[in-house]
Order: C-alpha cells, then structure tokens, then sequence
C-alpha cells in the first residue's frame, strides 16, 4: 500500500509538488474537472450554498467534478460529496446543504467527562470530536462506496510532513478517520494517531490543496494542463464579523486568529500556485462576498448560524457565474500584483465581487 506523501513546514510549493507526483497511467479524457475546498470551520456551510448554486445554474456535465481535494471543514464536504455518483450534482447539493441545516454541536463534539479542564491538561483538545467522527462513518457507509477521486490533508505534528490521503492509498475503512484528521484544529479538537503520525488540521501548513487537484486530474488526461478546469472556494477573512463577535475569550481570540491565518495561508496558495501553472483551466473563484463567522461563533452548527452562510453561497455562485468564467481568478490576481488596483480598491472583496 502506496503511503500518502510528505513536505516540511519549510518546503516550497514547488517541493511539494515534486514529493506529490503519482506514478501516472493517464487515460484520455478530453478534460478533468477539480474543485478544490479549503478549511474554516463551520464556514464550510458557505462552500455548500456555493455548490448548490453552482449544481441549479450551470449544465449538469459543468458540474461533474471528477476530483475533490479537501482541507480541515472542505475535506468533510469532499467526504459527502465523493459518495454521490458523479452524474447526479443537483441531488448530491441539497443533500450537502440539507446535511448542514440538520447540523448541530453535539454531533460535531461535545465535552469531555472531565470538562474545558480535561481537554486542556489530560487531553490534546478541548472537545471531544468522536461525535463527529461517528457521524463521517455513517456518511461514508450509507452509500458504501467513493465515486471519484478526492484527496484530503492533515498535518503530522511531530515533523511537519504534510499529508495526503486518498481513495487509492486509505482503505475505505479507515476514510473517515483521515477526514476528521483534516478537520483537526489545534488545540480544540484532539489529533488522531494514525500510523506512526500525530495527524492535525491540514491548513497547519497549506490551506487549499491544488497540487493534488492538479496531480490526480493528469491521472486523467495526462500531461496537458490545459485539459484540467480548475474551481477553488476558500473560506475565512481578514476582518472579524464584529457583527457576531465578543471578546475576552481565550478560545473565541484563538479561533479568530486560526480563522485569519488560515485565510491569508489559502490566498498564498492560490496565488503561487496561479503563477507556477498559467496554463490550467481556472473557472471559478469562491471567496465569502460577506463577513461570515469568526471567534467562537465558528463552533456554532446551528440553523440559525449555518442558514445565513449557505444563502451567501448561493447568491455568490449566481454573481460568479454571471461576471463570466475566469474572472474571478483574474481579479484575484491583479489585485495582488497591481498596487494602482490596491490603492484604488483597499479592499479585495469589493474588487472581486465588483459588477461587470
């Protein structure tokens, strides 16, 4: 059994990409579609009003996404959408949005015995995720079975290696534990030992995973990167929802600082990895158009907290799709590199979500 594949804390994207290759059997295709999914808590409700959107706007085969790679909150979407035939977008979305509006917290975690103080001192996070980890268990067998190809990421604690795993290299059975791995925020939720590794949130290091969206898409159609599109949806923001969020809390500041580390991390991901491979396909671009969750608002699964984000999802994929393919990413771009842009538009969201 083919182990998943490493880089360091300090490796560079071009590293990882070296350490991530396949032995690849491409077979034709005229062309691959990914959709890459990052981290952000319960902000992963926006990521299934966006696919929603995506599933009842554009032609079926537009929306058949041959490979799903996931981090942290967008592994457990790549989990729920890879047991759903390829064939069948519209069904698999109100599935995914019907799975999170009947959400809640005790079925992501719950207490430990011991309360906020063991999970602190005798456990290496303060909830318990078990519940949640049940629950992937029941996704993943209710249908038995993975219908594409989907690649998730975790972190080993004890040297940095980030790592993959995939439908070829984890066997079924243990699928769910590697996704609750992805999800693994430090210091809330505690690491899972698989292997000889201490597995943590994959956004440690790299919050989006587009290097293995593009490696298992050439296990498709080979070595023209012309043939893979390309879709990404990124979660978090540089400023707090001050709407939602108190302060004073040891852990609501924590998560605020996760929630904008990680955000900053998958816009770098993005942007390298747009500079090092110009000639993909990249469709779509997927960043909140509001202020979602932040602080401890983030560990609410309630409708009330997860209706609002799956709205903006959708309203977003209807915005996206209609400023035209491409544009989001050529945005995205030029505002990075530009400063005349910058200075006229200091913040990126109105610059992306700008009309036509």
């Amino acid at each position: 059994m083919k182990i998943a594949q490493g880089s360091y804390l300090g490796l560079t994207l071009s590293t990882l990409l070296l350490l991530n290759i396949h032995n690849l059997s491409a077979k034709s295709k005229d062309q691959c579609y990914a959709l890459a999914l990052s981290g952000g808590a319960n902000k992963g409700a926006y990521q299934a009003g966006v696919i929603h959107g995506l599933a009842h706007l554009l032609p079926s085969e537009e929306v058949e996404w041959d490979v799903i790679t996931g981090v942290s909150a967008g592994a457990l979407n790549a989990g729920g959408i890879s047991v759903w035939p390829v064939d069948k977008p519209v069904e698999m979305s109100e599935w995914l949005v019907g799975m999170w509006m009947n959400m809640t917290n005790e079925k992501v975690y719950v207490p430990w015995p011991g309360g906020f103080e063991e999970g602190i001192f005798n456990r290496s996070g303060v909830f318990d995720d078990t519940p949640l980890l049940n629950f992937v268990n029941d996704v993943l067998h209710s249908s038995g079975k993975i219908y594409r190809k989907i690649t998730v990421s975790s972190v080993d604690s004890n040297t940095g290696q980030y790592i993959t795993s995939d439908e070829d290299n984890v066997p079924f059975e243990e699928l769910a534990e590697r996704l609750v791995a992805s999800a693994s925020i430090p210091f809330v939720f505690p690491h899972r030992h698989i292997k000889n590794w201490t597995l943590m949130d994959g956004g440690t290091v790299w919050n989006s995973n587009l290097v293995s969206a593009m490696n298992r898409c050439q296990e498709i159609v080979g070595d023209d990167l012309s043939k893979i599109v390309m879709d990404v949806i990124i979660l978090g923001q540089a400023t707090l929802n001050e709407s939602l969020t108190t302060t004073g809390e040891s852990l609501g500041n924590y998560l605020r600082y996760w929630s904008i580390s990680s955000y900053y991390n998958a816009m770098n991901d993005v942007l390298e990895f747009q500079d090092q491979y110009p000639n993909i396909t990249y469709r779509y671009f997927f960043k909140s158009s509001k202020p979602l969750t932040s602080g401890l608002e983030e560990m609410e699964f309630t409708p009330e907290v997860l209706g609002p984000m799956i709205q903006i999802g959708k309203d977003d994929a209807k915005a996206v799709i209609g400023a035209g393919e491409g544009v989001g990413f050529q945005r995205f771009k030029e505002w990075h590199k530009n400063k005349e842009v910058r200075e006229q538009h200091p913040d990126i969201n109105t610059y992306l979500h700008m009309k036509l």
